[in-house]
């Protein structure tokens, strides 16, 4: 078993796992980086992992889960320049938000709001930096245009009533009093209305580059007048869409590439259909009192907040794409795909076959190795990785890594928020990470005194077809 300080960390052992012609060669559980060595680098909870070039950047959240949590104002996180085998501080401080490679040579990030230009409903401006030598240095920032048709920009510290009364992040405590001073200089440029900024996630064979992002979305604002009142009544707060925006020019530009899916158009509608089925493929609700599958339990239904977030898309050697979708904590993940570069879509199913156990988690990352397996890791309730041969519609393996037990002990590592990452590192091996915890008496608020905080593990995966 892995120890840290002489304490028992609860991650699995390494193993080898085959499926006919597949063999999966699953490494031992490395701890890269532990807060106790480090107390100045954040709290150690849901890292993120990157890849440019040969460097492999491993960063983790810095502040507990709030609405503009603090940012490092100096460098942290670890970096790799062997596939994860060994790590060393990171020394370059990046721009905040997404981080996607436009050139050779070239990277490009967008912060993570987009502010809405005055006077222009659905019309925003994204704080943009480039870098000409892989993340080495950094341009000032400039700025990006996107439209988002159906959105409506929102000041999170001044929100209308609607956001107050149904918003899950208000409702919780997620937002601060005021501000960070870091989002004035926005503010003063455009405007202190937010919305959905860029994720730039796959590029097509002709250099084509798509972004999915998750936000609220109204279909209809047709008759809509006064839209700082009437857009937020008509909203359905408990459901958003998934959002597209295409660009051709190497993320200079972008156009509004449609809407993947939308959970508006999916009510919820409980119990069990005529002739005993136990759940309803034309909803993304399901009852799960009897057992689906191996080994399903209890009833799935959507709380406010839970709706299609999370997207994660892929898009296969023949331009069918795949787009992964979290719908609530602990809860199934869906899936849409398109065999049209996006412009249609396919109704949303759960990301397994029909009858079978679900796939649940949160923050679902699809990755694609050139050897044609299609991977997937996840979390929540557990950390876990699946592996297809058949482009996600079947997984011929399904790996807990870490397993979270329903009660916390002090002294052992036994607990992980499970919002976990992965990335190729080269044609047949993937690369996880995720944190494994313990209670913080300690800790400055209860969200971390109760979850807690503590080691960043990874894992290599090798996949050998």
């Amino acid at each position: 078993m892995l120890h840290y300080n002489g304490m028992p960390v609860l991650a699995s052992e390494a193993a080898v796992r085959k499926d006919a012609d597949v063999t999966v060669e699953i490494g031992p559980p490395q701890i890269v980086a532990a807060r106790d060595d480090s107390p100045g680098e954040g709290i150690f909870t849901a890292p993120h992992l990157q890849r440019f070039g040969k460097t492999v950047y491993l960063n983790w959240s810095f502040d507990w889960d709030v609405v503009d949590g603090d940012e490092p104002d100096k460098p942290s996180g670890r970096v790799s320049e062997d596939g994860g085998l060994t790590w060393e501080k990171q020394t370059l401080l990046m721009p905040s938000g997404a981080k996607y490679q436009t050139g050779e040579r070239e990277l490009t990030a967008w912060f993570h709001n987009a502010f809405e230009v005055p006077g222009q409903t659905g019309a925003y401006k994204i704080p943009t930096w480039r870098s000409s030598d892989l993340g080495r240095t950094w341009s000032g920032h400039t700025w990006t245009t996107v439209e988002y048709p159906g959105t409506k920009g929102l000041d999170t510290y001044d929100p209308p009533e609607e956001y107050r009364k149904k918003d899950g992040n208000y409702l919780r405590g997620g937002v601060k009093s005021t501000p960070p001073a870091s989002l004035e200089r926005f503010f003063r440029e455009v405007s202190r209305l937010r919305g959905a900024s860029l994720g730039p996630q796959a590029t097509d064979a002709d250099g084509t580059i798509y972004s999915v992002v998750h936000a609220h979305y109204l279909k209809d604002t047709s008759g809509i007048r006064d839209w700082d009142r009437e857009y937020w009544q008509r909203l359905n707060w408990y459901r958003t869409a998934v959002l597209m925006q295409v660009s051709r020019d190497n993320g200079r530009t972008w156009t509004f590439g449609g809407v993947p899916v939308d959970g508006s158009d999916y009510e919820p509608r409980l119990g069990i259909k005529p002739g005993g089925s136990q759940y309803n493929e034309d909803s993304f609700v399901i009852n799960t009192d009897n057992q689906i599958g191996a080994g399903y339990k209890g009833r799935v239904d959507f709380q406010p907040g839970d709706g299609f977030t999370e997207p994660s898309l892929v898009i296969f050697p023949d331009g069918e794409m795949i787009c992964a979708l979290r719908t609530g904590s602990s809860k199934p993940l869906y899936c849409v795909r398109s065999y049209d570069r996006g412009r249609t879509w396919t109704r949303a199913e759960f990301l397994t076959p029909r009858y079978i156990s679900p796939v649940c988690g949160v923050l679902p990352k699809l990755v694609l190795l050139k050897n044609g397996i299609l991977a997937l890791c996840t979390g929540r309730p557990d950390c876990t990785v699946h592996l297809s041969k058949d482009r996600g519609r079947t997984w011929f393996l399904s790996e807990t890594l870490f397993a979270t037990p329903s009660l916390s002990w002090d002294g052992i590592y036994s607990s992980s928020h499970c919002n976990n990452s992965m990335i190729a590192v080269d044609d047949n091996t993937l690369l996880y990470v995720h944190d494994a915890l313990r209670p913080d008496p300690s800790a400055p608020n209860a969200w971390l005194r109760n979850a807690g905080h503590g080691l960043i593990i990874a894992r290599r995966i090798q996949v050998n077809v």
